[in-house]
């Protein structure tokens, strides 16, 4: 079972549905063929970690090495968005290979994590 990823986003995560990916290729004639290449949407996650400390830096730091970047898939869980709203849990994998991370102030970091929905 994949782990869940262990830092909460502020409440200030962006959802975008993703949509299908289509695969268009040229034939004889002006003829096209289309291939779906994803049957079902996607969403994708970006969300800042804004005022992390050192020791929350860390834990991502080692989160993301653990899954090799975007290579191994994890859990991720959506704060509820206003009152009355359930927590919602997707598997995701990270969209990026590197982790990075800016100095903010003294022992502070912050980072822009971005998550796509594995289906």
């Amino acid at each position: 079972m994949p782990e869940t990823f262990p830092l909460n986003p502020w409440f200030s995560v962006s959802i975008r549905d993703v949509g299908y990916k289509t695969d268009i290729s040229g034939g004889h004639g002006g003829k096209e063929w289309r291939d779906s290449i994803v049957s079902v949407s996607r969403y994708e996650f970006s969300f800042p970690l804004k005022v992390i400390t050192t020791a929350n830096l860390d834990t991502f730091v080692a989160f993301m090495q653990a899954r090799k970047g975007s290579f191994e898939a994890f859990n991720f869980t959506r704060p509820a968005r206003f009152v009355g709203d359930s927590p919602v849990t997707y598997l995701v994998r990270s969209m990026m290979d590197d982790v990075s991370y800016e100095w903010a102030r003294a022992n502070f970091f912050s980072a822009t994590v971005k998550f796509i929905e594995d289906k």
